[in-house]
């Protein structure tokens, strides 16, 4: 190679500029569902076009009662359901601290916002169910009020009138709950069932939907993640069991941990390929030669693919530098541990008669383990040695059979 010393220069002022950007590569992975689908398919343009109007990123929370754990101790069919007013008022407070401007109980002041103010559409479960059907009535009255339909007048009323049928908040009255329940059971029993057969509902689900951010749509996510996860944490005296699922949820976790296994594969690999070297190649300097290549690889690898803003998916993540990765390995591994390398044992075929080989005691099978103290790993190095001898003997250690001896021949010297 002409100018190693300025090709190694120049590989590794590169290889130390592209070494931020390929610790941040990360950023670079994506959660989006999209990226799963084939590009220009019917199915993955009405995806997005469904994603920009409405929304297709839904985080579930998997909400159950202690009955739905264990229904021989937790079998009061009042407060061990879901429609228990405590139980439907601490979800009711979840989703009114993740989805503020669409859960409010004050309507005419703070109107559904689809997602602009709070990155929520919609939220949709039993509580916001039953707080829509508690408050109809009392909306209906009060937009009526003085109207005139049909030749027919509303009459005003009393706010006592419109506080009987309530307002968009879970009702303190059970009896109130059980009314809108046993009325409106066949479209609130999509949102709560009962999981044991006990006749106690123990199991519900909260659905909110995610507006699609234009930028950093991740980071969105992400953070709405973690301020459902801190807000179920941060319950006092939870009545429930509430979990994170769904869609959005299952992507980040995916992708977090194929991001976390594969920084922890790398250290494992490198332990590997160094415990290869020492164990077939018995050589520390090969050690260098061979890791300071796939590490430069690697890191232009990741390096380029951040700068370029390539969208990676956990699958490229996982497949592409990983089989790059383990290919450098192998190749490398081949090429210092056996390519150039003659591993034929040094042993004697045939003494010739009277030889000095003959003469100093060595026999046909022997094998020749060191000259001179030299080891001795093939026939090849066999000539090298006895060329590199100064005395008048020769120490040749052989085994045979199952000894080892030492002999001592002395060669002829031929001058020239």
């Amino acid at each position: 190679m002409k100018r190693p010393v300025l090709t190694i220069a120049v590989l590794s002022l590169i290889t130390i500029l592209l070494l931020q950007s390929a610790m941040t590569f990360e950023q670079n992975m994506t959660r989006d569902i999209e990226v799963y689908l084939p590009e220009g398919e019917e199915s993955t343009n009405i995806l997005i076009e469904v994603r920009e109007d409405w929304a297709t990123d839904l985080i579930i929370v998997y909400v159950e009662t202690p009955n739905a754990v264990d229904k021989e101790f937790y079998n009061d069919p009042v407060q061990d359901n879901i429609t228990y007013v405590p139980t439907l008022k601490e979800i009711s407070l979840l989703e009114r601290a993740i989805d503020p401007y669409g859960q409010t109980t004050d309507l005419e002041r703070y109107q559904a916002d689809r997602g602009e103010n709070d990155d929520i559409i919609f939220t949709l479960s039993i509580s916001t169910l039953i707080k829509e059907f508690n408050s109809t009535n009392a909306r209906f009255i009060e937009a009526s009020e003085g109207k005139i339909f049909g030749g027919l007048s509303i009459e005003e009323n009393d706010d006592d009138t419109v506080n009987e049928t309530g307002t968009y908040a879970i009702p303190d009255d059970q009896e109130r709950v059980d009314q809108i329940f046993s009325s409106t059971s066949s479209a609130l029993q999509n949102f709560a069932i009962d999981t044991n057969d006990d006749g106690i509902i123990d199991t519900a689900v909260i659905l909110f939907a995610l507006k699609a951010a234009e930028e950093d749509n991740d980071e969105v996510q992400k953070q709405k993640i973690i301020e459902i996860q801190n807000h179920i944490d941060e319950r006092v005296n939870p009545k429930t069991t509430m979990t994170q699922t769904g869609l959005v949820v299952v992507l980040h976790e995916v992708t977090d941990r194929l991001y976390d296994d594969l920084l922890t594969m790398l250290p494992m690999s490198l332990g590997i390929v160094i415990g290869l070297m020492i164990i077939f190649h018995r050589n520390w300097l090969a050690i260098p030669v061979v890791l300071v290549p796939i590490f430069c690889a690697l890191i232009w690898t990741l390096g380029i693919v951040n700068l370029s803003g390539v969208v990676l998916t956990p699958m490229i993540v996982a497949a592409g530098p990983i089989a790059n990765f383990i290919l450098a390995v192998v190749i490398f591994l081949f090429i210092y541990m056996f390519v150039g390398k003659d591993f034929t044992p040094a042993v004697i075929n045939e003494v010739q008669k009277n030889s000095p080989a003959m003469v100093g005691g060595l026999k046909n099978q022997d094998i020749i383990l060191e000259i001179d103290g030299n080891e001795v790993k093939s026939i090849m190095e066999v000539s090298k040695f006895i060329t590199m001898s100064t005395g008048d003997f020769i120490d040749f250690k052989v085994k045979r059979s199952y000894d080892e001896i030492i002999l001592k021949v002395k060669p002829n010297i031929v001058e020239g």
